[in-house]
């Protein structure tokens, strides 16, 4: 499974255990934040395309640094 999300500005590939560099998020390491701005999410059976973002998709990452 994957998400197409945007966060800084730039939009990002995001699947389960990715660690990604993305701009700057203001929060302390270890925060976990929810990325709201989800275009589309896939897997192997369906694609989910949002006008613009995908109704009730969300992205929860770790800042790790």
């Amino acid at each position: 499974m994957y998400a197409v999300v945007k966060t800084g500005g730039h939009q990002y590939k995001a699947s389960v255990g990715d660690e990604l560099i993305v701009e700057r998020i203001p929060h302390e390491v270890g925060t976990q934040v929810e990325l709201d701005q989800v275009y589309l999410v896939a897997d192997e059976e369906e694609v989910l395309v949002g006008q613009p973002t995908v109704d009730g998709a969300l992205v929860r990452a770790t800042i790790v640094e």
